[in-house]
């Protein structure tokens, strides 16, 4: 599940229509200012769908999605409109799906100790990275890339389905747009 539930009752992602889509591919470095690396390749399949609300009001949506090689990737871009330069979001819905209770480590406080558990026991308020062991030899992590002028990601186990695991911002996020959130990652 994908989208946002917006202040005013409002739900982009809901009802829509694709508009476009455009795949587009990246192979570049970088040099970051601090790090064990003194240069960084940055190389990743991405792309971009375009959805539009059917129903009134009516907001349009981008879903961007990257796939590198030891990780994914989704934002939400939601440009200005004729009729709306501001946005005020109540609750982001993205959802991370797996296919087992699997373990995780979690933790709910930037200092706290962490707890194992699995995700239907997980609970609420979870800090992020989140490392999650899916089998013996495989672990994947959920974090969050890009934290800019927007509310922090925190993650709490779905009520719907108990292998899965939700979004929830640690406050509502009031914006001028155009928009772009953070990445949402996994890895």
């Amino acid at each position: 599940r994908l989208g946002f539930d917006l202040n005013d009752g409002s739900a982009p992602g809901e009802s829509v229509e694709v508009i476009s889509n455009v795949a587009s591919s990246k192979d570049s470095m970088w040099n970051p200012v601090y790090g064990e690396r003194s240069t960084i390749r940055d190389k990743y399949n991405q792309l971009t769908i375009t959805l539009a609300q059917k129903k009134i009001p009516s907001h349009i949506l981008e879903l961007v999605f990257r796939c590198y090689d030891s990780g994914a990737a989704i934002c939400y871009r939601i440009p200005r409109s004729p009729s709306r330069d501001e946005i005020n979001i109540k609750r982001e819905k993205t959802e991370f799906r797996f296919l087992a209770d699997h373990v995780a480590w979690c933790v709910t406080s930037a200092q706290g100790e962490y707890a194992r558990k699995s995700i239907s026991k997980m609970g609420s308020g979870v800090e992020r990275p989140l490392t999650l062991k899916v089998d013996d030899s495989t672990y994947v992590a959920i974090a969050e890339a890009g934290l800019v002028d927007y509310a922090r990601m925190k993650l709490t186990r779905s009520k719907e389905n108990p292998y899965s695991i939700i979004s929830e911002l640690s406050s509502s996020v009031q914006a001028t747009l155009p928009l772009s959130t953070p990445w949402r990652v996994i890895m």
